[in-house]
């Protein structure tokens, strides 16, 4: 849900700082997350239902992030 979240003004804070929160979660010690796929996240006219909409190219990019 990262990227839809961030795509609708969603912005994560640390000590009153923005950060990347994946850069948050790296520097807390995660060093894995889980990155679903949804294998139709569209509707029958493209449109995405919300809620984590995360495709094949989608989650390439947020894994290279």
């Amino acid at each position: 849900m990262l990227p839809e979240i961030e795509e609708n003004g969603g912005r994560y804070y640390a000590d009153g700082e923005q950060i990347d929160p994946l850069v948050l979660l790296k520097e807390k010690g995660v060093n894995a997350v889980r990155i679903r796929i949804w294998v139709d996240p569209y509707d029958e006219n493209g449109n995405p239902y919300g809620g984590g909409t995360v495709d094949g190219q989608r989650a390439v990019d947020l894994a290279k992030r």
